[in-house]
């Protein structure tokens, strides 16, 4: 477990530079960057056309107001995590666009300087993509407890089971990907990698 966690808070980014040069040219280290940032983009700015700010999704009805502090309170749940959605979306869709615009530019001796100089930056389109995705899944849960009461709640609890899910493959995902990235670096030995 605790060479899982390791691995899982290890940036793939960091983890590849001992590579560069050796068994990676900077060409396809760039390459993999701007592929990894795209998507990001591309899904991001999908996102953000299905979040819908200006939907009014007003709490009535006795079940929603029984279990709520207030009535402003339970108002105030949609246009938070729509809000809270489309900006995470929008920071991720804006860093994508300006690293993939200056990556471009930086020499292919420099590249390792450039990714390691800014270690939080390379990562921070991603982190605020999972954010923003689970904003928007957040805010399509309450719309549809507000819309259908007791059956709502049924089905969030089932979608945060969905989101447990992937956020779960998605560690094991990329503690997997950090483990043999450091495998072939020569930075863990195989033991290491057991669990």
């Amino acid at each position: 477990m605790r060479a899982f966690c390791k691995a899982l808070c290890k940036s793939p980014f960091l983890e590849t530079l001992p590579m560069l040069g050796k068994t990676l040219d900077a060409a396809t280290f760039r390459d993999r960057m701007m592929a990894s940032w795209t998507t990001i983009g591309v899904v991001g700015a999908l996102f953000l056309t299905m979040l819908d700010y200006s939907k009014v999704a007003e709490c009535q009805g006795e079940f929603l107001l029984s279990i709520m502090p207030s009535k402003e309170f339970c108002d105030t749940i949609h246009p938070f995590l729509c809000s809270m959605g489309l900006a995470f979306n929008v920071i991720a869709v804006i860093l994508t666009t300006i690293l993939i615009m200056q990556v471009g530019f930086v020499p292919d001796e420099k590249l390792g300087d450039w990714v390691a100089g800014m270690p939080i930056t390379v990562e921070m389109p991603l982190v605020s993509f999972i954010v923003g995705a689970l904003m928007w899944a957040g805010d399509l849960v309450w719309l549809g407890v507000v819309a259908h009461g007791p059956y709502g709640m049924r089905f969030s609890l089932a979608a945060t089971v969905i989101a447990i899910t992937l956020l779960g493959v998605y560690a094991a995902t990329r503690a997997k990907t950090n483990r043999l990235i450091m495998l072939a670096n020569n930075q863990v030995d195989l033991s290491d990698t057991e669990d």
